[in-house]
């Protein structure tokens, strides 16, 4: 009897460590793991490819559940009104942070979406959850320290100070898909600016 128990936990344990997702690629900078994994997930199915899914594991947080008044909406709205970006601002200060190799990297993908962000916010203010997906076709082509050093800005610069005032606890979950042609349109904005400061110290130097 007890082998027959003993090889039911050894066989749920092996089906459960098959139907894991396998780590690819797993780095330590700063003292903070990052990690790779190849699968599709429920952030990006609509996108209709295949994924690299990569984040830090340190800022990977459980989220408690739903709290808030009998207003629930409420707590939305509080996070909302405090958001200090649009959509818009946000991808493309992102798109901007990458170097002109790497944009030119997520023009050359497959897809119309090369990159998803997403993330949670909750009503301390606070970004945590963070990962990137980025299409398999174009994922390797950039490193652990590039996704670290965007993951550090988005941290550090799209949260807000709570309200002390406000004691309820409740969080957003964001999903941001970043399009070929938003991409390509600060592109062009980036060699522009680039263009009128190389000409504005030619003036200079005549």
């Amino acid at each position: 009897m007890k082998q027959c128990i003993i090889l039911s936990i050894f066989l749920l344990s092996t089906i459960h460590a098959l139907a894991q997702p396998a780590i690819s690629k797993q780095e330590i900078i700063n003292g903070d793991t990052i990690v790779w994994i190849n699968e599709e997930d429920n952030y990006t199915k609509k996108a209709n490819s295949n994924n690299v899914k990569i984040y830090v594991t340190e800022d990977q947080v459980v989220l408690p559940s739903i709290q808030g008044s009998a207003d629930p909406m409420g707590n939305i709205s509080y996070i909302v009104k405090r958001m200090p970006f649009r959509e818009d601002y946000f991808s493309n200060t992102i798109i901007s942070l990458f170097t002109l190799e790497e944009i030119q990297y997520l023009l050359h993908s497959n897809h119309t979406h090369p990159i998803w962000i997403a993330f949670s916010i909750d009503t301390k203010g606070e970004i945590n959850n963070i990962k990137f997906f980025i299409n398999q076709d174009i994922a390797y082509k950039f490193s652990s320290h590039d996704i670290y050093r965007i993951r550090n800005y988005i941290k550090n610069n799209f949260g807000f100070k709570q309200d002390p005032n406000y004691k309820s606890y409740n969080y957003m979950l964001y999903t941001l898909p970043i399009s070929k042609k938003r991409i390509s349109s600060i592109l062009k904005q980036i060699i522009g600016n680039m263009s009128l400061d190389n000409n504005s110290g030619n003036e200079r130097r005549h």
